[in-house]
């Protein structure tokens, strides 16, 4: 493996490529006449010495291989001047004379002046092999040199991107000693982005690039072998490490030089001519062979272009983590000229208010002189001029202090927002916070009032990101009150209605997200911005905040079609800011979470074929939105929202693949807004909820084991100690899911433990509420009915039915404030639940009547959806069959089949559509069994059942040997088994 170093003062290329041979062969063999190779002769006088032949341990011929790698800069860096241009000259001969296996010139000459010179060389010898490897832009290049070495034109491959089997082959053969064949699939699938190999299209210099740095992982870690733990983070991880590395041991201002000329702005690689590079190196300290350095660490590359030496990033692969380290660089810079800045405001501050407390002070004793004397008087006078002086410039001072603060807070604030850097965001409002507390009484102003409001509003919303609503609440509560002061003395301005709006708006984002609290926040801040948004020459922040609640009213409204005309118009306003051509990403942010809102109430409402494309085109415009700003981690959650919309959209439409590919591009998008931000609640939550989905998709497709280690892989993330610290607590739905799987598995013991953890992370959540809050009354109140459910899947029904009926009462019992829409629609689906277990215990323990009373009371309630995760048509049937059911036990058979006939057509239709997951099956079967023990006493009766009995049989037979085996499916079999037995009698 040779690649030749072309900085000035380097051996020859020739020596070189000796040098790298006798490295080689020193491990592999030995050869038969050491000595007989000088220094200064030709590579082809190298390889053809007589009778010097390479051989093993045990004398077998080997045969060496040189391999020119990135040939390419011996156009490139090869040519940088007269010398460097003579020397890539003279090699290009010497190595076409190896190829083409005919003696030098030189050597020529000196044979006919000396007839046994000769006598050392095999003319006839050809035991050796040339692989020359060049980027493809760089064939005509080649071209040029065939003249005098013609079989480059005769054995050439072409190296493209790669599919799944030429990757992993790449990564098995050279790396066999390293790598097993299961490692090297995960590397594949590692870069092709989690693709499957069949699917995958891998960048070979990517590939490469990421095996090179697992080596150099492997090799720092003293490991024998590669294993799959080094695959821990993503692809940008390992390259951020390989750029990180490339530029440990050089000058700052070469890391200033390469991000600030070599990306553009929006992210893309820049072409610069070499001289203009290596100008701006120099003028950052770098040594003279930086960028030599730089292009042999791959980092850098250079290439003629229109007879010019031009110098880019080798691949675009590099594009994302250069922008991301130039991001994060520009962000530290400002946030440190912006702390010198007000650290040197603050300073002029206090020296002019001690001069002027100073000649305050020298002014009072001028006027007790004045009695005195004239002069006494007139120096008094002049003092006095003085003092006026320094407080004009005091006030000059102060305002451009509150000029800066107001910077900081809101547009610089905007600025970082996207970023996620939450601490840095709540490190600034503090600091704000603070500089107004510290202010003399003298000093406040009310625009001062004003900015130290609009930091507690923006400290809020971080606050909440990081989950701790308690601290946020008082946050929004002062900056309300300052506000409402302001707007009660008068002040109807757009900055200080703007600024009570935003912290309505904050406290109502909150409510909608967590669905803890009321969302009528919302409501105010909607009526305040209104006149805002819509008057004439309106601001664009007011639009984009008003927009924003408009959002988030379509999340809270009582209604899906109402909440639609929210989204509408908030789609238009923010269309009209530049959010579908990006000329405004923050729009364009704003415009993916409005439609993945407006797509979420399109599902719930059953329109899949409206809700689609817009999902889609919503998915793809974020990726545009990362494609230009790669560490916007708004993007990258609404990233992990729209997939998990469309793998909903998908599965509904029973194109699991689909679905599940999805739901992958889910988990990588909120991953990768996790790294960027491991303190925002949200992108947790985003990680393991889609983990979820994955592990609801394996379970409905049979795959009980693999479901309940992916819902454990998604709880393990809690323990992450780069989560915010109530990260447990806040995840504790998850355990709750992972309790119901473990119990229908028949684990009692998993079950158990993962209830009892379920339940202590949900009373630390809990108290964290108000106590007499709607959502914590109606959770704690629904900790019997968790039970109960719990219990029926673990086969006690008795239990079971007195743990759910409690939990009913208790519910039922819970007062909840009309305006608490989040509380009523949580009340309202906890009643269901409760209803449901408590209706199937009771089907259980022969209570019939019980069971068709809690019944009919779920028909009286509308259907609850659980949001757009659930297709309410699920729910309505299942509880027509229960209902159906209890009916039939009581003697009432054609009152039941009448009950039946609905939910046995949409099954029906289902399963025309292609459904074959696990609820189906036991859902269809369970009616099918109901329908069958409706059937009237006589001869097409008894036909009828039995084409019914069979028919549940096949649909629960049809499913993974490990689904029959779950609680649920056992129950239903066991049913329909006792009614072919009681048919037959």
């Amino acid at each position: 493996y040779v690649r030749i170093d072309y900085a000035a003062g380097s051996p020859s290329p020739a020596e070189q490529i000796k040098h790298e041979v006798f490295r080689a062969t020193l491990e592999a063999g030995h050869w038969t006449r050491p000595g007989a190779a000088i220094q200064g002769e030709s590579l082809w006088e190298f390889l053809h010495h007589r009778e010097d032949l390479l051989r093993d341990a045990v004398g077998r011929p080997l045969i060496p291989l040189l391999i020119f790698d990135q040939f390419e800069e011996i156009f490139t860096l090869g040519q940088a001047d007269d010398a460097g241009k003579r020397r890539a000259h003279q090699f290009l001969a010497d190595l076409a004379d190896l190829v083409e296996n005919r003696a030098p010139a030189a050597l020529e000459a000196r044979m006919e002046q000396d007839d046994n010179a000769a006598q050392d060389f095999d003319f006839a010898r050809a035991d050796y092999r040339v692989l020359i490897t060049l980027r493809e832009d760089y064939l005509a290049h080649l071209e040029g040199i065939k003249d005098s070495m013609p079989s480059i034109t005769q054995n050439r491959m072409r190296l493209a991107r790669m599919n799944g089997a030429q990757a992993l082959s790449a990564v098995v053969k050279p790396g066999a000693k390293l790598v097993t064949p299961e490692v090297a699939e995960a590397i594949v699938r590692f870069v092709a982005g989690g693709s499957e190999l069949k699917n995958a299209e891998i960048e070979p210099s990517l590939l490469s690039l990421v095996c090179r740095e697992l080596n150099t992982i492997r090799q720092t870690q003293q490991r024998k072998e590669i294993s799959t733990d080094l695959l821990a983070g993503s692809r940008d991880t390992i390259l951020s490490e390989f750029y990180e590395r490339t530029l440990a041991d050089q000058p700052a201002g070469v890391r200033r030089a390469i991000e600030d000329e070599l990306l553009t702005e929006s992210g893309y690689r820049e072409s610069l001519a070499e001289e203009r590079v290596q100008k701006a190196l120099a003028a950052a300290s770098a040594a003279p062979d930086t960028l030599a350095t730089l292009v042999n660490r791959r980092l850098l590359r250079i290439e003629d272009r229109l007879d010019m030496r031009r110098v880019e990033l080798t691949h675009d692969v590099l594009c994302k983590v250069v922008l991301a380290s130039r991001n994060l660089r520009r962000e530290r810079e400002a946030r440190e000229q912006a702390e010198r800045t007000l650290a040197t405001q603050r300073e002029r501050e206090a020296a002019v208010h001690r001069a002027l407390k100073r000649t305050r002070t020298v002014a009072g004793v001028c006027v007790v002189l004045m009695l005195v004397a004239i002069a006494g008087a007139l120096f008094g006078w002049y003092n006095m001029q003085r003092a006026r002086t320094a407080e004009t410039e005091a006030q000059a001072a102060r305002t451009h202090a509150e000029g800066l603060l107001s910077f900081l807070i809101d547009d610089f604030y905007a600025e970082l927002a996207p970023t996620g850097r939450l601490g840095t965001l709540a490190t600034l409002a503090q600091r704000t916070i603070a500089y107004y507390d510290g202010l003399p009484s003298e000093m406040v102003s009310e625009q001062t009032q004003i900015n130290r409001a609009m930091a507690l509003a923006r400290l809020g919303s971080v606050q909440i990101a990081a989950g701790d609503s308690v601290d946020a609440a008082k946050s929004f509560h002062a900056a309300q009150v300052t506000f409402e002061k302001l707007r009660s003395a008068g002040d109807h301005s757009e900055p200080v209605t703007y600024g009570l709006a935003l912290t309505l708006f904050n406290e109502g984002d909150a409510a909608a997200i967590t669905g803890v609290g009321s969302t009528a926040p919302l409501n105010q801040a909607a009526a305040l911005l209104r006149p805002l948004a819509t008057g004439p020459k309106p601001s664009r922040r007011a639009q984009q905040l008003y927009a924003d609640d408009l959002g988030d009213l379509c999340t809270a409204a009582p209604s899906p079609l109402k909440a639609l005309t929210y989204c509408d118009a908030a789609l238009q306003i923010l269309t009209g800011l530049g959010a579908l051509d990006l000329t405004d990403l923050d729009a364009s942010d704003s415009w993916v979470n409005v439609a993945s809102t407006k797509v979420f109430q399109l599902v719930s409402l059953g329109r899949i074929s409206e809700a689609q494309p817009l999902a889609t085109q919503a998915f793809a415009l974020t990726g545009n939105i990362l494609a230009r700003r790669p560490d916007d981690v708004k993007s990258l959650g609404s990233r992990a929202a729209t997939a998990d919309l469309l793998s909903e959209i998908a599965y509904r439409q029973y194109h699991v693949t689909t679905a599940m590919d999805f739901a992958h591009q889910g988990v990588q998008a909120a991953e990768e807004q996790v790294r960027f931000d491991p303190s925002n609640l949200g992108a947790w939550a985003n990680w393991i909820s889609e983990l979820d989905r994955i592990s609801t998709y394996e379970l409905e497709a049979g795959e009980v084991t693999r479901a309940i280690a992916t819902e454990q892989t998604a709880l393990s993330l809690t323990e992450d100690p780069r989560g915010p610290k109530n990260l447990a607590t806040a995840m504790a739905v998850f355990w709750q899911h992972l309790s119901m799987t473990q119990a229908t598995a028949g684990n009692r013991a998993g079950a158990e433990e993962a209830a009892k953890t379920y339940a202590h992370n949900l009373r630390t959540a809990l108290a964290t509420l108000p106590p007499d809050s709607s959502q914590r009354l109606l959770q704690e109140r629904d900790a019997q009915s968790v039970q109960g459910e719990l219990d029926l899947y673990l086969g006690a029904a008795q239990s079971a039915l007195r743990e759910s009926a409690a939990g009913m009462r208790l519910l039922a019992a819970v007062k909840v404030p009309a305006t608490d829409t989040n509380a009523i629609g949580m009340q309202r689906n906890l009643l269901d639940i409760a209803r449901r277990t408590a209706a199937w215990a009771a089907l259980r323990l022969g209570l019939y009547a019980q069971a068709e009373t809690i019944a009919r009371a779920r028909f009286a309630e509308p259907p609850t959806t659980n949001g757009a995760t659930t297709d309410p048509r699920i729910g309505q049937s299942e509880a027509r069959y229960a209902l159906a059911a209890a009916v039939a036990m009581q003697g009432r058979k054609p009152e039941a089949l009448t009950a039946l006939q609905p939910a046995l057509a949409y099954y029906a239709d289902q399963e025309k559509a292609g459904a074959q997951d696990i609820t189906f099956r036991h859902d269809y079967a369970y009616a099918l069994y109901v329908s069958a023990i409706s059937q009237p006493d006589n001869a097409a009766g008894a036909k009828q059942r039995e084409r019914n009995l069979a028919q549940a049989s096949r649909l629960l037979s049809g499913a993974s040997p490990e689904a029959r085996q779950l609680s649920f499916m056992r129950y239903v079999s066991g049913l329909i088994s006792q009614a072919r037995v009681d048919s037959r009698d």
